[in-house]
């Protein structure tokens, strides 16, 4: 695998039809223009069909920036997880590293080359994370952060909820030559991905500094309620179960927390996420 590589990081950024242009735009400028270290590659994922607006931004972007931008179309709407997934494909064999961002986020200028760097000092790790702070609007109306523990203890974190800040990840492509996101529309990929890792035997990291500004706001909790919600838990669950990512016991705990939870208001759920998790 490594005679054929010829790169040291790629962006790998998935695109759909509802994202904003602006948002894009912005989006792509933090990751690339805007890097103390630019990217080797843009590799976008459009996952199926976009409007015009948003293939302008693209076309704009792989006219004016020197960094390459190649585009994967898939041909329908299969989310996020499947997006992810292709890219990897897409990227196999050719890259050190990928550093995972979304379409709507903001890197800090510094985000490339301290990751890359951290990753190098770090060969056991297969997927590292930063720090995020969470926004509404503008990155100066900071709402809130979501901080993972950096003592050592995120594989025990990571039993229980997602290990890693998954637009401000990056990940080793060496720990994902037999590995590859699911092949899923369920909401879980970046939790699954980590687990699949650890199983294989790499740990996660977290780089103990803010790298992203993350576009938060109400509706973001409000996704995270309500029986949809809760039946794409229940299958996850099962689903990763069956993959032996998690025995019986800790299923079972980690479900009746999060059902319980689900079926809170939404105003009290949000309460629970500022309080726990996004100080």
């Amino acid at each position: 695998m490594t005679d054929s590589i010829t790169m040291t990081a790629a962006v790998l950024m998935a695109v759909y039809r509802k994202d904003d242009p602006h948002a894009l735009h912005d989006a792509l400028a933090a990751v690339d223009r805007d890097q103390t270290l630019a990217p080797d590659l843009l590799l976008i994922v459009l996952d199926g069909p976009v409007p015009d607006a948003l293939w302008m931004v693209l076309s704009d972007w792989d006219a004016a920036s020197p960094t390459p931008v190649e585009i994967v179309e898939l041909p329908e709407n299969r989310g996020l997880s499947c997006a992810l997934r292709a890219g990897v494909e897409a990227l196999r064999g050719r890259v050190r590293y990928v550093l995972r961002t979304d379409a709507d986020d903001l890197n800090r200028p510094e985000r490339n080359a301290a990751q890359i760097a951290w990753m190098e000092a770090h060969p056991q790790v297969g997927v590292a994370s930063s720090q995020v702070a969470i926004f509404a609007g503008t990155p100066e109306n900071r709402t809130g952060q979501r901080v993972l523990p950096a003592d050592g203890s995120i594989g025990a974190y990571g039993r229980s909820r997602t290990p890693i800040n998954h637009s401000a990840t990056i990940l080793r492509m060496a720990a994902l030559e037999r590995l590859n996101y699911p092949e899923t529309r369920l909401p879980f990929e970046d939790w699954w991905i980590c687990l699949r890792l650890q199983k294989a035997g790499w740990q996660i990291g977290v780089i103990d500094e803010e790298h992203l500004d993350f576009r938060g706001g109400a509706d973001m909790i409000a996704r995270r309620r309500g029986r949809k919600y809760m039946q794409q838990e229940i299958t996850y669950f099962r689903q990763i179960h069956a993959e032996g990512l998690m025995p019986t016991a800790l299923v079972v705990k980690n479900l009746a927390m999060r059902l319980t939870l689900r079926a809170l208001p939404a105003g009290l759920i949000q309460a629970i996420y500022a309080r726990l998790l996004h100080r």
